[in-house]
């Protein structure tokens, strides 16, 4: 005798198990995109320590670098930065700036830190990311900026900003707490 039973899945199994992985998949994505934040901060914030111990090693070996530095500031910006539910505002000396994901080289803001920017560019990689490029915001950040407070032409900051030589985020030291 003949038999009419067929192997397979019916209509039913097939959308139970379609509706199962789409559960799954609901729970699983925002987790993976958390995680992908994450990592893309980590990695931004080792990036701004590594270019922060570039300018620092620049300007501590040669006093002619450290002036270069420190010279006369056109590019002055006022900022605010919240840290650990703090805000605090100040004006920055914008130093130098460079195009992130591209092998641009830095460029000086001032023709006074012309000769410090030389020696950066050749102790600087080529190509250094920038993984945040939106915010959960809309501000989209395509630049690195290596900045100084006004007045205090010790310090050294990194920010991630806009072409306009803009610094959006302070990312070293103590990154901000918008920066997510």
């Amino acid at each position: 005798m003949k038999s009419n039973f067929r192997k397979g899945f019916t209509l039913i199994e097939l959308v139970i198990v379609i509706c199962i992985i789409g559960v799954l998949a609901s729970i699983l994505v925002p987790s993976a995109m958390g995680y992908i934040r994450k990592a893309n901060r980590s990695t931004d914030i080792g990036t701004a320590r590594t270019i922060r111990s570039d300018v620092s090693i620049i300007i501590t070996d040669d006093g002619d670098f450290a002036n270069s530095y420190a010279g006369n500031c056109s590019t002055r910006r006022n900022v605010t930065v919240i840290h650990t539910g703090n805000s605090e505002s100040y004006t920055v000396c914008v130093v130098a700036r460079k195009e992130a994901n591209t092998h641009d080289k830095w460029k000086a803001l001032d023709a006074d830190a012309a000769d410090f920017v030389k020696e950066l560019n050749a102790m600087e990689q080529s190509k250094i990311a920038l993984k945040f490029k939106k915010l959960a915001n809309g501000d989209e950040l395509d630049s690195w900026l290596i900045c100084r407070r006004s007045g205090d032409p010790t310090s050294i900051e990194v920010w991630a900003g806009d072409s306009g030589n803009n610094p959006l985020y302070r990312v070293w030291p103590e990154t901000e707490d918008r920066y997510k």
